[in-house]
C-alpha cells in the first residue's frame, strides 16, 4: 500500500501547504471533536487557543495533535462565555439534520449554542460547519462546498455558514481519486442505510461516521481514510479503530478548513476591532 501527499491541483502547494498570513489569528473550535477543522487552521499558521467537546477519545486526538491549545471536556450547554479571540469555529452534531436518520428531528439547538458562545468571544469571522439541509434551517447566510472543490478525494458537500471571507478554491484539473490517494484498484458496494459506490477510478463517497459500524465492510485502513479525509500521514488518531473511523468521518476535511482560514488571514488586516456582540436572529434573549 503506497499513501500519497496530495498536491493541490492547478498550484505547488501540497495539502497542508502554501502561503500564510502575515498576522497569525487566535482560534477558537467548538464542537472541535477529532481536529480537522483546527488542523486547517494550524496549516494556515493560525493559533489554536482552545477546544471544546464533550467526546473523550475525538478531544484526546484533538490534544495529541494540538498540545499547545487549551482543551475543554464539557458540553457547551454549561459554558456562559469564551474568552476573547479572532475566529470562532465549530461543528455542532448534524444528526438531527442528517438525511441518512430516519429519525431526524431538525432542531437545531446545538447550533444556537455554537452561536451564542461565538459572540461573546466578540470575533472578527466565526465560521460553522453542518450538513447542507442545516443551511435552510439557521438564520445565517452561508454556502455548500464540496471538498473535491480543494483538492481532497472525496465527495463531500457540506454547508459553511457565519461571518467569513469566501475560501479559496484551489481546484483547477479533474478530481483527485481514490487510487489518487491510496494506490489500489477498488470497485465495490457499502451499505450503511445506504447504498454508496466505491470507485477508485473517481473520489470516495462521503466518509460518514456510521461507516464505525460497518468493521471490516469498510475496504478502507484508517490510514487511508485519513488520506481521503486530507489528513496528513503523521497526524494521530486516538483509540480503538472504530473509534478513530468515527472521528474521521465526523470531521471537516483540513485542506478545506484551510482554505477559509487563508482567506480570513488575509482580509483581517482590513477589518477594524470587532464592536460588543450583536444578538443572533432567532435567539432568545
Amino acid at each position: 500500500m503506497v499513501l500519497r501527499q496530495l498536491t493541490l491541483p492547478g498550484c505547488d502547494w501540497p495539502i497542508g501547504g502554501g502561503p500564510v498570513p502575515v498576522r497569525p489569528l487566535r482560534v477558537i473550535d467548538l464542537f472541535c471533536g477529532a481536529g480537522g477543522f483546527s488542523e486547517g487552521f494550524r496549516q494556515a499558521g493560525h493559533e489554536i487557543i482552545l477546544a471544546v467537546d464533550q467526546d473523550e477519545d475525538a478531544l484526546a486526538t484533538h490534544e495529541a495533535n494540538h498540545p499547545r491549545a487549551e482543551h475543554w471536556l464539557q458540553d457547551v450547554r454549561a459554558l456562559r462565555e469564551l474568552p476573547r479571540a479572532d475566529v470562532v469555529i465549530g461543528s455542532p452534531p448534524c444528526i438531527p439534520f442528517s438525511r441518512g436518520n430516519p429519525r431526524r428531528t431538525l432542531d437545531a439547538s446545538l447550533c444556537f449554542e455554537f452561536l451564542r458562545l461565538a459572540l461573546t468571544s466578540r470575533p472578527a469571522f466565526f465560521l460553522m460547519e453542518n450538513v447542507p439541509s442545516a443551511g435552510t434551517i439557521l438564520p445565517l447566510k452561508g454556502v455548500v462546498i464540496d471538498a473535491t472543490e480543494f483538492g481532497v478525494p472525496q465527495r463531500r458537500k457540506r454547508w459553511f455558514g457565519g461571518l467569513f471571507p469566501p475560501p479559496w478554491r484551489t481546484r483547477s484539473s479533474p478530481m483527485p481519486t481514490i487510487h489518487d490517494a491510496i494506490s489500489r484498484i477498488l470497485n465495490t458496494r457499502l451499505r450503511n442505510g445506504f447504498e454508496q459506490r466505491i470507485n477508485s477510478s473517481k473520489p470516495a463517497p462521503t466518509v460518514v461516521s456510521h461507516w464505525a459500524k460497518r468493521g471490516l465492510a469498510v475496504p478502507f485502513s484508517v490510514e487511508e481514510l485519513k488520506s481521503l479525509m486530507g489528513f496528513t500521514p503523521s497526524y494521530r488518531f486516538i483509540g480503538s479503530r472504530t473509534t478513530a473511523i468515527s472521528q474521521i468521518g465526523n470531521a471537516v476535511p483540513p485542506p478545506v478548513a484551510r482554505a477559509f482560514a487563508v482567506s480570513m488571514g488575509l482580509h483581517f488586516r482590513e477589518r477594524p476591532r470587532p464592536g460588543p456582540p450583536m444578538p443572533v436572529p432567532g435567539w432568545a434573549q
